[in-house]
């Protein structure tokens, strides 16, 4: 794009002065295309011509007679998970998690027309939802679901595929979920008493390691050593 003259066979840049500069945007890939023009022999000519269609460039511009494409939620979210920045994150997998229920709710919209409202909603859809282990979505992933969302949005902006973000305004869920206390050893060993062994076996882990439920019952006995009490 600018003002350039074309060479010969010789290499040599020679004749007249052209002018190359934007006319519109493809609404299917949102590139910018172009278009050349012959100006004349003198080059302050050529730089005056060119700086007039900029100019009418970026008055079309302002003026929102250009027209961009639109891409649906689901498209960001694709491009969002191609990024190698995305993919350096140590917990991709949690994100492309919260990438695929995200995808589920507003996957097929455009991604100008979700609104604060419509992000509110599928948060009170989602506290009403069963995880695959049966239990409820709790505020705090469902924050993190939406802390994604606010993130694909936000590099979108910067690429300037879509002009605003519409988490900006969505409120995050009170979590409360702060742990009130800690059981005694008295407590644990009264509570251990009056369990069935199997299950007692389970608390007794979890209560000295601090190991999560669903890495307790992923354990598989080629990761315990019971002669050196390691896992």
């Amino acid at each position: 794009m600018g003002i350039y003259r074309r060479k010969d066979k010789e290499g040599k840049h020679c004749g007249p002065w052209y002018i190359k500069f934007p006319t519109g945007v493809n609404p299917k890939t949102g590139k910018t295309k172009y278009t050349s023009h012959k100006v004349g022999f003198s080059r302050k000519l050529a730089e005056r011509a060119f700086a007039k269609k900029m100019l009418e460039w970026q008055e079309r511009k302002h003026l929102g007679l250009v027209k961009k494409k639109q891409y649906t939620f689901g498209e960001l979210v694709n491009w969002y998970l191609t990024l190698q920045r995305t993919n350096q994150i140590k917990t991709i997998y949690k994100i492309k998690q919260h990438c695929r229920r995200l995808k589920e709710a507003f996957g097929s919209m455009r991604a100008e027309e979700i609104k604060p409202s419509m992000i509110e909603a599928c948060q009170e859809k989602r506290l009403t939802e069963m995880t695959y282990r049966g239990t409820l979505y709790q505020p705090a992933s469902i924050n993190r679901e939406i802390e994604v969302m606010r993130r694909i949005y936000n590099l979108a902006i910067r690429e300037e595929m879509v002009a605003k973000n519409p988490c900006w305004k969505v409120t995050r869920l009170s979590e409360r979920n702060a742990r009130d206390r800690i059981l005694s050893k008295e407590e644990l060993d009264d509570l251990l008493k009056v369990l069935p062994q199997h299950v007692a076996d389970i608390i007794a882990v979890a209560y000295y390691t601090g190991m999560r439920a669903g890495e307790i019952f992923a354990l598989t006995w080629d990761r315990v050593n019971m002669k050196e009490i390691l896992i």
